[in-house]
């Protein structure tokens, strides 16, 4: 019975720590969209100024 419960302790923990990894590559993924997208604006932008400063 106790090597059992063990096992099933050690799965829990697995998983737990798998959701984990899981959140935190999400939350990097999120980040990385985020600075592209904001990167991409700050292009789109200035283009726009060079753009208005040639006319």
């Amino acid at each position: 019975m106790t090597i059992m419960v063990l096992l099933l302790l050690l799965l829990l923990l697995l998983l737990l720590l798998l959701i984990i990894i899981i959140i935190i590559i999400i939350i990097i993924i999120i980040i990385i969209i985020m600075t592209i997208m904001v990167i991409i604006i700050v292009l789109i932008m200035t283009i726009i100024v060079i753009i208005i400063g040639i006319d």
